[in-house]
């Protein structure tokens, strides 16, 4: 006999990997955030609808210290957390119990 609280459980679990994952990529992120006012590193937040997520941050010159400029060499923090994609997920299934 079929158990629909099977499924629930399930995507519970896929509910709490989400949130599991995205919070410490934030986290990651918010690490290799340079700090001069703590403004730049507080600033960051999730936009989440349905599947996909999109990592926001505030302040107006994050991008110059995510890819820098002529007077200052770029500080990578999310192109640096992407290439951790991998051991995130493996912390986040932990987390989550999957």
């Amino acid at each position: 006999m079929f158990d629909p609280t099977v499924i629930f459980s399930f995507d519970r679990r896929m509910d709490d990997f989400k949130q599991e994952f995205l919070a410490e990529f934030k986290h990651r992120v918010e690490e290799r955030t340079p700090v001069r006012t703590g403004a730049a590193k507080a600033g960051y937040y999730w936009d989440a609808e349905g599947p996909e997520a999109t990592l926001f941050n505030k302040m107006y010159y994050v991008e110059y210290l995510e890819y820098g400029t002529i007077y200052m060499y770029p500080r990578a923090m999310v192109q640096t957390t992407m290439l951790e994609i991998d051991d995130i997920m493996k912390v986040a299934s932990v987390r989550a119990g999957l």
